[in-house]
């Protein structure tokens, strides 16, 4: 067995079915196979990763005792040391990063599963913090203002699509602030006129109903 450090870069030869790696000094080594097996530290105060240095030494960030950084089981936040008066809601980890809170941290599909819940997350977090800002209620107010006669008009200044839609059609008490989420692009803005036009129509109905009684 021969040992050799220095590799920089590895490139495959399709149609010979080998691997080149080439070093940093000396003649690139041709073989038939490659193992990737560096993996990634267990101890992270042990690791080759700066940001994961920073993060523990400004207390942003443990160490969990079984390895990887500490987050809360359920969501995926990472844990700031017990003497931090702030903590970020907005910091995550996933993938092997999390390999003493989870057993599984490698499998693709666990990791695009924990991204697309994280990025859930994410959202709905920046949703209520914008919500809790001062100049979100004048936008509210402004926008209620303008509204009077305009309805079928076109906005004129930028905001969320689905409080654009709320605030226009004084719809603002059917929405749970709490349970928000930001869904500017999943909402079909055509979706609003129908549904309009439909309850109208169910008010003619109706009325002609009972003139008839």
């Amino acid at each position: 067995m021969t040992i050799t450090r220095g590799a920089s870069r590895f490139s495959h030869d399709a149609s010979r079915g080998t691997f080149t790696m080439h070093l940093t000094s000396g003649t690139p080594l041709e073989v038939d196979r490659l193992v990737a097996a560096n993996g990634s530290a267990s101890r992270l105060e042990d690791a080759d990763s700066t940001l994961v240095g920073n993060l523990l030494v400004r207390g942003l960030a443990v160490p969990h005792r079984y390895g990887g950084l500490d987050c809360v089981f359920e969501t995926g936040q990472v844990v700031p040391r017990a003497d931090r008066d702030v903590t970020s809601p907005r910091m995550y980890a996933l993938g092997p990063i999390t390999s003493g809170v989870y057993f599984f941290t490698t499998a693709l599909e666990i990791i695009e599963r924990q991204a697309a819940q994280r990025t859930r997350d994410l959202a709905f977090a920046l949703g209520v913090q914008w919500l809790e800002q001062p100049e979100t209620e004048a936008w509210v107010d402004d926008r209620q203002a303008t509204a009077t006669g305009e309805r079928g008009a076109p906005a004129e200044s930028a905001g969320p699509d689905l409080l654009d839609h709320v605030v226009r059609s004084a719809q603002t008490h059917l929405i749970d602030l709490r349970q928000l989420r930001l869904l500017n692009d999943q909402i079909d803005d055509t979706a609003f006129p129908a549904r309009q036009q439909q309850g109208v129509a169910q008010d003619e109905d109706q009325h002609e109903t009972n003139a008839r009684k």
